[in-house]
């Protein structure tokens, strides 16, 4: 203990360590042995909760996502090994062409940097699962693909990789009336909360106007005496100037979402609404919510209800609800009592959600402090 200056306990291991890994928040601790076995300690408890066993050299560095669910490795065998947490499973690994010294992971876990043996470059990688669905099974130990690092020589013609469609999927729930979420990337739907800060400060800034040349002869109006003759930005209106503000909705042609908003109303299924919104992105998603007129809220609001009365897409429709609110609180007037009704069910999804997560909790708590005798 640093502040009591006293020993506490000690853990022992059957070979020497080579290296740790501390996880602050989860209180995890990884642990890397002379054996290129990685154990998972909770301190807490004093307790080996996780090994992992798949490399055959010395393992040069270790890395925490920040949430503690991933543990990724590598070591001289020149693989970089991604190791799920919770289920002990190795579910991603790759190979190098040498050595990997060291690695690193942004906060967020969308990059992560590493360093190889005798380069002097930083190889940056990106986490597929941040931008799209990526289903993580268990892979085989022997399963090690090759990746080729890029040269920093002449730019060579890049291979084309092959498209696959990534067409989503309706995931059914095992039981009628649980809550599920989508299985859409979180930045799908937090960059839309969040949608005006992002554009601030993308927001490039204004450029210099340069200044008008003056003439080099100034005209003048007829006359005994020399008047100037003023310029029309110059010039003092007579009159006050007319609104410039319009609608806009007025000028543009129904959207292809509008058009399935309004076909799903006839025929009261909402499932196409749901997955046309799956496939467009923040800002169109935000612009099509902004530009509706009373008609189309008062539709869209049904298909809220709709999605919220079978659970589905909790986290979707809690921004989609989040956006409504934003840019619609004069119209919602006029829908008093679909709000009304909305509002019930949202309440009792809200007790749901929360009903689960103090049981997951209250049982991870007993399995963490339960002692066997």
């Amino acid at each position: 203990s640093f502040h009591d200056r006293k020993y506490l306990r000690s853990i022992s291991v059957s070979y020497p360590v080579s290296k740790m890994c501390y996880h602050r928040d989860s209180s995890l601790l990884a642990v890397a042995l002379d054996s290129f076995l990685v154990l998972i300690l909770d301190m807490e408890t004093c307790r080996v909760v996780r090994r992992f066993k798949g490399h055959y050299k010395r393992i040069t560095d270790m890395v925490f996502s920040s949430d503690s669910r991933w543990l990724i490795t590598c070591s001289m065998d020149c693989v970089v090994r991604t190791w799920d947490i919770p289920s002990g499973h190795l579910i991603d690994c790759f190979l190098l062409e040498a050595p990997p010294t060291s690695i690193s992971l942004s906060s967020n876990g969308e990059y992560m940097a590493c360093s190889i043996v005798d380069d002097l470059g930083i190889y940056i990688w990106s986490n597929k699962s941040v931008y799209s669905n990526v289903s993580l099974h268990p892979i085989s130990p022997s399963f090690i693909p090759q990746i080729h690092l890029p040269s920093t020589g002449e730019d060579e013609p890049e291979e084309e990789e092959e498209e696959c469609d990534d067409q989503t999927t309706i995931l059914q729930p095992l039981e009628t009336g649980l809550l599920t979420l989508s299985s859409l990337p979180k930045s799908h739907w937090s960059n839309l909360l969040n949608l005006d800060t992002i554009k601030e400060r993308n927001k490039p800034k204004e450029p210099v106007k340069p200044v008008k040349p003056a003439p080099f002869f100034l005209p003048t109006l007829p006359g005994p005496e020399i008047k100037f003759v003023q310029s029309e930005e110059n010039m003092i209106p007579t009159q006050e100037p007319c609104s410039k503000v319009f609608d806009m909705r007025k000028l543009m042609s129904a959207s292809a979402f509008h058009k399935v908003l309004l076909e799903c109303d006839m025929t009261q299924d909402f499932i196409g609404v749901s997955s046309l919104l799956k496939t467009m992105g923040p800002s169109e998603i935000d612009r099509e919510i902004q530009l509706m007129d009373d008609n189309l809220l008062s539709v869209f609001l049904q298909f809220l209800l709709s999605r919220f009365k079978t659970n589905d897409d909790f986290e979707l429709n809690e921004t989609y609800l989040h956006l409504v609110l934003k840019y619609h609180k004069t119209g919602l007037y006029k829908n008093r009592e679909l709000i009304e009704e909305i509002q019930d069910h949202h309440v009792q999804c809200c007790k749901l959600v929360q009903y689960k997560i103090d049981y997951c909790l209250c049982l991870l708590s007993f399995c963490k402090n339960a002692s066997v005798y």
